[in-house]
């Protein structure tokens, strides 16, 4: 992995965009860092919030209000604690 020289966006949403997540799975062997604990990282270090959502979804931002589309659920990650959707 390689670190970019910065995080900036074009500042849609005031969030962190996690395509491709997945829920970590407990029966899984696995025994390194999931994604889940990487977005959870990322609020703590950033004063952040931010989402981690599967393929199949999007946000829609229309008149400052962002939507979620789609037919699955999306994971909201904040500092203090993280919340479904």
């Amino acid at each position: 992995m390689v670190q970019p020289p910065s995080f900036e966006a074009l500042g849609l949403v005031s969030f962190q965009i996690s395509p491709h997540y997945l829920d970590p799975d407990p029966s899984s062997t696995h025994m390194g860092e999931t994604q889940e604990e990487r977005i959870t990282q990322f609020p703590r270090e950033n004063e952040a919030s931010g989402s981690g959502f599967t393929r199949g979804l999007g946000w829609r931002l229309q008149g400052g209000i962002v939507t979620l589309k789609g037919p699955h659920t999306a994971r909201i990650f904040r500092a203090a604690r993280n919340l479904s959707r």
